[in-house]
């Protein structure tokens, strides 16, 4: 290196090419040779000037090395130079992104201690800092400290206030503090807006939205594609998707071009109500209109090709996708992994596996949990089996989802040795069984008549500090119905309530099936009341039960009473 050099031949560097130096090593991003050549300075000569410091501290707070760049700041100022606004605001806007808002603090502090003025700059930073952490109150005391200060808030600084409370769902309060910007003469800019269009949309209030974008327009302020991306997926969110292709086409009317997040978006909504060929066409539209689609368009349209088994169409997709450029992330291989299962194509499924490895993207237990799962769903147990062995070879370590999927299986096919021998292969491996797993296991033992087993199950769930569920309840008490077993199914939906587990109309229902098999109508009628006082709505197939009932017992009365009662109002409801 030249520079190096120089000293042999008779021509010692001076401050400005130290300088020089430092600043090309820290835009190179070289910290540690820029560091090293200014404690070279600090030892021989020349002295770092102010110029030097502030370059390697620029370069420091660049690279996050914030507590470096304080220490730098301190020996600045014991050798007598004093570091400039610039220098502390890099600082305070390093240690507020990190969270520490005390130290952020502490350094405007010393900043008005060395006789710097504080700007505008430097308070917004700290403003917006506490807001982020949550601190509103703290931010709004400093913003009213600056207008004392004689440091005028700008758009800025009400805007970290606004989007603040927003997100605490104050939207009042930040419209308070809209008008306070107004009635100070700080003008509104689109991104004050696009706050609060964001919040009003994500309180379902679109009318309130769209009356902030007539606004906007109003005041000369132009809404822009985050404005309209905003609207639309408000309106997406509402199942309102003519209203969203309607506001694309203003969009662009009004020149502004709708963006890949603007697309996505609604043809997302579309693929959720199913009209896959309405989001089809809107992926051609899309790239006619110039913007390109991403990772995240093709996955959103294979996500719904294969959950309607297009798995065909799906494929095509990726190829699609690889030759516009665009590498398949694993989102994209998971998509098409669950398509293969759902479809039985074991083998597709594997070799998908092997491939989104050869391309260097690592399987996560997820994967995994959808080959496991496919496996189930084709018989084939002891692949299944196979494949979790190997999960953990590869590092992995299955979780309760995987252990729920063999269980599952097992329990469906009557095999309850294996599926109990599972759950203790699931405890030693140290992964808790949770209320699903418990929940397939009743049920088959209910199933099987083992109303035993089935209580033992249930007290074993609560010893272990699992909670049953309203499923868990409904499984039992169905299983002590059909054996007859009617008073302890009424005993236990009353436990049920007692434990906090609100019984649904599943579980009423089973109940007044029970009665009414036994011919203890006035019973089941209690239990109807009960339900329709907790607020669970009886549905037809409780008024089924009740009225076959009531007819094969010759009960004609009570027939005409559950009619006129319950089922005719209950109808008259329904349409």
């Amino acid at each position: 290196m030249v520079f190096d050099k120089m000293p042999k031949m008779g021509c010692e560097p001076d401050t400005a090419s130290y300088n020089n130096l430092v600043h090309l090593w820290c835009k190179m991003g070289e910290i540690e040779k820029a560091e090293e050549l200014f404690h070279k300075m600090v030892a021989k000569g020349p002295a770092p000037t102010t110029t030097t410091y502030n370059t390697l501290f620029k370069g420091l707070c660049k690279g996050n090395a914030f507590r470096t760049a304080e220490k730098l700041v301190h020996e600045m100022v014991s050798m007598g130079l004093k570091p400039n606004v610039e220098t502390y605001t890099m600082l305070v806007n390093g240690f507020c992104k990190q969270g520490e808002l005390k130290k952020a603090e502490k350094l405007v502090d010393e900043m008005v201690f060395i006789g710097l003025d504080l700007n505008v700059i430097t308070c917004n930073i700290l403003v917006h800092g506490f807001c982020k952490q949550g601190e509103i109150e703290k931010a709004e005391k400093l913003v009213r400290e600056m207008d004392s200060a004689g440091i005028k808030p700008n758009v800025v600084t009400y805007n970290s206030l606004v989007v603040a409370f927003c997100k605490q769902g104050k939207i009042e309060k930040a419209e308070e503090l809209v008008r306070e910007m107004d009635s100070a003469g700080i003008k509104l800019d689109v991104v004050t807006y696009n706050i609060l269009v964001s919040a009003f949309c994500k309180q379902g209030e679109m009318e309130r939205a769209e009356k902030s974008v007539h606004e906007m327009i109003s005041v000369g302020v132009k809404p822009d594609v985050v404005t309209y991306s905003t609207l639309v997926d408000g309106f997406c969110k509402q199942e309102k998707l003519e209203k969203a292709e309607k506001l694309v086409h203003e969009m662009v009317s009004a020149g502004v071009k709708p963006n890949v997040v603007t697309y996505n978006t609604l043809m997302d909504a579309f693929c959720k109500q199913r009209r896959i060929e309405r989001a089809e066409k809107l992926l051609h539209e899309m790239i006619s209109a110039g913007a390109k689609p991403d990772v995240v368009t093709y996955n959103v349209l294979m996500d719904r090709l294969c959950k309607q088994g297009e798995i065909r169409k799906a494929e095509k997709l990726v190829h699609e996708m690889v030759s516009s450029g665009l590498k398949p992330d694993v989102i994209t291989y998971g998509t098409l992994l669950n398509g293969f299962c759902k479809e039985g194509e074991m083998e597709k499924a594997e070799n998908l596996v092997h491939e989104m490895i050869s391309v260097g993207l690592k399987p996560s237990v997820v994967t995994y949990n959808i080959l496991v799962g496919g496996f189930c769903k084709q018989g084939e147990m002891k692949k299944a089996e196979q494949l979790m062995h190997e999960m953990v070879s590869a590092g992995f370590k299955p979780n309760v989802v995987t252990y729920n999927t063999l269980v599952d299986e097992f329990c469906k096919k009557g095999e309850m040795v294996k599926a109990e021998k599972m759950v203790h292969e699931m405890v030693s491996a140290g992964v808790k069984p949770n209320v699903v797993t418990y929940s397939m296991l009743l049920d088959r033992v209910c199933k099987q008549g083992e109303l035993e087993k089935a209580e033992k199950l249930m007290h074993e769930m609560n010893s272990s500090g699992v909670k049953p569920n309203v499923v868990t309840y409904s499984t039992l008490v169905d299983g002590l119905c059909k054996q007859g077993e009617i008073e302890k199914a009424g005993k236990l939906v009353h436990k049920m309530v007692s434990a906090g587990v609100k019984p649904d109309v599943v579980t009423y229902s089973t109940l007044v099936d029970g009665f009414c098999k036994q011919g203890k109508l006035e019973r089941a009628e209690k239990f109807v009341h009960e339900m329709d006082s907790s607020g669970v709505k009886p549905n037809v197939v409780t008024y089924n039960f009740f009225w076959v009932d009531s007819a094969n017992k010759g009960k004609w009365k009570k027939q005409k009473k559950w009619y006129m009662e319950w089922f005719l109002p209950e109808l008259s409801r329904m349409l």
